[in-house]
């Protein structure tokens, strides 16, 4: 028998060194016989227009017919590819040019088609491509020719000798139908006053002060102010940011962020918002959660703010994810509005609270309670026969597990960090622990882990 089993094991193993084997060839065969124009944009005094790349054709929109002078094309092509001229060389970009990409192996070579199309003055409405402006002069040239719509539109300063310092050019904006992209430029002031609809809205600028959007009202996919730093995994600090202004936003279709901005202390001027479609991040130092009162529900619900005192405005019935940091909470009595969470609800760091009153309404199949210092009871913890996941961890006032009596059927449980608890009464009903017991505490006497059952 143990023959055959190791038989069975060098040839598995044989098949799956053949199999990568090939998947490493096809890929290696694939690269030599790439031969495509992935990226392409054109730079002009306006700023940059990206390509649109259909098949063998690829199209540039730019402002006007005097915008075709002195374009400047750059492409990204596959690696070890070839190209038969380079676009940077090409002066006149009246008529269509022809290009030739061959591939490393040079057994595959494929023909594309550029043209340059200037937008006509009938059409000047709407610019159907996206601009990316890296300074003020090629920000004040596109607002001059007075767009009111945007396929997309990047903002951000790459010549520190001509920094973006004011928007006011753009102020005829009133649509961006895809992102609205505003990433470190020098500019206090950050306003469209026309703006009414956007597909992505995101502002990560470090100078800003103020955020002014009064006619905005639908972002149709993530709304962000103060996005993740690239580097690491908190956001910079907004320290100068005291104004944020959108008195119609009514509605956001995907994630709705809004981080690290200190110098904030309400939410209130999201007060008309009444809907998100996905997760919701909020971090800074809001005393409380007014302004959030027309949300119902969330997907992941994610909530911090070391200043915050009171739970106050949290009218939110149904989450995927509620994960709340309540260094200053005295009272967990308005999360009474919650019915519902679908995934796990996470409740962390306080010391102030005596119980959990507030949570006894909840349904929820994962629950993880950590660092609440004067806590001595899970008396109003929603536990129930059947859990997925439960952590109760550092809870030093807490003397017994009674509480957890309930609970019949659990995938994993795991307590630890509690100093007065001497027995596993409460555990006693457990009939099936399909993953993890782990059970950690201050008495000698009192360590499980990996067990199937405490009983």
């Amino acid at each position: 028998m143990k023959k055959i089993y190791l038989l069975q094991c060098l040839l598995l193993g044989a098949l799956t060194m053949l199999y990568t084997s090939c998947e490493k060839c096809d890929h290696v065969i694939l690269d030599n016989n790439d031969a495509f124009i992935t990226h392409c944009e054109a730079t002009g005094d306006f700023g940059t227009s990206e390509g649109q790349i259909t098949k063998n054709n690829i199209k540039i929109f730019v402002p006007s017919s005097e915008h075709i002078k002195n374009l400047k094309v750059t492409f990204k092509i596959s690696e070890n590819a070839i190209i038969d001229k380079k676009p940077e060389n090409i002066t006149d970009w009246s008529e269509l040019v022809t290009f030739i990409v061959h591939s490393k192996s040079g057994n595959v070579s494929t023909e594309y088609y550029v043209t340059v199309e200037p937008i006509t003055p009938d059409e000047k409405k709407h610019f159907p491509g996206t601009i990316r402006i890296g300074s003020q002069s090629e920000l004040n040239e596109f607002g001059k020719l007075g767009y009111k719509s945007i396929d997309a539109l990047y903002l951000q300063t790459n010549d520190a000798a001509d920094p973006i310092l004011s928007l006011e050019p753009l102020s005829l904006l009133t649509d961006v139908i895809a992102n609205l992209n505003i990433i470190s430029i020098q500019a206090t002031d950050i306003s469209f006053p026309n703006l009414e609809t956007v597909g992505r809205f995101n502002v990560h600028s470090l100078p800003t002060e103020e955020i002014n959007l009064p006619k905005m009202t639908v972002v149709s996919g993530d709304f962000s102010i103060g996005a993740e730093s690239p580097v690491g995994n908190m956001p910079e600090s907004h320290d100068k940011l005291t104004k944020v202004y959108t008195p119609s936003l009514k509605s956001v279709g995907g994630i709705f962020i809004f981080l690290s901005c200190p110098a904030i202390q309400s939410l209130e001027y999201f007060s008309n918002l009444k809907s998100v479609g996905s997760d919701i991040y909020l971090t800074g130092v809001f005393k409380n959660l007014k302004g959030l009162e027309n949300l119902k529900k969330a997907g992941y619900l994610k909530i911090a703010s070391t200043e915050m005192t009171s739970l106050d405005g949290f009218m939110f019935e149904e989450v995927a994810i509620l994960d709340l940091y309540l260094k200053n909470i005295s009272s967990l009595e308005p999360l009474k509005t919650l019915e519902r969470v679908t995934e796990q609800m996470i409740l962390k760091e306080n010391s102030t609270l005596r119980n959990l009153k507030g949570l006894e309404h909840i349904d929820a199949n994962s629950i993880r309670l950590s660092r609440f210092q004067y806590v001595n009871t899970l008396e109003y913890v929603p536990f129930k026969e059947n859990m997925n996941f439960v952590l109760i961890e550092t809870f030093p006032a807490l003397n017994n597990l009674k509480d957890l009596s309930v609970i019949k059927n659990i995938n994993s449980l795991l307590i630890g960090g509690m100093a007065e608890i001497s027995s596993l009464e409460g555990l006693e009903n457990i009939e099936t622990i399909t993953s993890v017991l782990k059970i950690q505490s201050a008495s000698k006497n009192l360590v499980q882990e990996n067990a199937t059952c405490p009983c």
